[in-house]
């Protein structure tokens, strides 16, 4: 079972499903469900990370996953394999407007560990920006919903939210990021970057007592974002550069499914 974990968080398989429970999660809040942008989002996301795993540990030889990595290529590989068979089959079931979206952030994700990720201070951004427009656009779009404000102010939102996330993260490489990257965590050091990380946090939730104001939200779901973003804070509070790479790649992450948790939970009792 500890292997068992350990290749699931590890080989990415579990920040693919984070990122496709946040996207599931939005299509439950707005009841626009699309199961092919989930899958499609599961598989793009483990071929995207592991892709800029294997550059960034080729590039890196003291890479704190590189042996990891060599020892399970194998089976990396061969899930690899299964995911780009999913990513092609779904990615013809789209529309024609969903496939040219989905070209331009793969084109996106694929310049970030070769140019997008040397650019000072934009490495976060893109990021954000990439994570934001999958869970929440690519499926308005894909079921031909308009992009109205309020789906547009649930956009921006959730790239405020990735952003806060996200920020852990580059404080844990700190050690290893280039200087030149220009990272909050390396620009501002960790304890301010925490500072901005939960305010950014706090505007979250700012927007979501606008959105409960002004677009009739149900009460369950602003307890829910509310109860995510507590939940989120802690994780970023606690984080610091002599945690465990499992704070991080496990419970951190978690961060981004906490969402879907707390909708369950919330609807269920309210």
């Amino acid at each position: 079972m500890r292997k068992l974990l350990t290749f699931f968080v590890l080989s990415n398989l579990y920040v693919s499903f984070c990122v496709a429970t946040l996207a599931f999660s939005f299509q439950y809040i707005y009841s626009s469900f699309n199961i092919n942008v989930i899958l499609f989002l599961f598989a793009s996301t483990f071929m995207s990370y592991n892709f800029h795993r294997i550059i960034i540990v080729n590039n890196n030889h003291k890479h704190k996953r590189r042996k990891w990595v060599l020892e399970n290529y194998n089976y990396l590989r061969l899930v690899s394999v299964f995911s780009i068979l999913i990513m092609i089959f779904v990615f013809f079931k789209f529309q024609r407007i969903t496939q040219v979206l989905v070209l331009i952030i793969s084109l996106i994700s694929f310049l970030y560990p070769f140019f997008l990720r040397k650019i000072p201070y934009i490495k976060i951004f893109v990021i954000a920006f990439v994570w934001a427009f999958c869970t929440n656009i690519l499926t308005f779009v894909e079921n031909s919903i308009v992009i109205d404000r309020q789906i547009f102010i649930s956009f921006f939102k959730t790239f405020l939210f990735v952003i806060a996330i996200t920020i852990p993260f580059d404080i844990r490489d700190i050690r290893f990021d280039d200087l030149k990257m220009k990272t909050l965590p390396i620009v501002f050091g960790s304890v301010k970057s925490k500072k901005i990380a939960i305010t950014l946090l706090c505007l979250c939730l700012l927007i979501s007592v606008f959105e409960y104001l002004v677009f009739d939200f149900k009460i369950y779901l602003f307890i829910s974002f509310f109860s995510s973003y507590i939940y989120s804070q802690y994780l970023i509070r606690f984080s610091s550069e002599q945690k465990e790479d499992w704070y991080f790649s496990f419970f951190v992450e978690s961060a981004s499914l906490s969402l879907l948790v707390f909708l369950i939970i919330t609807s269920n009792f309210l």
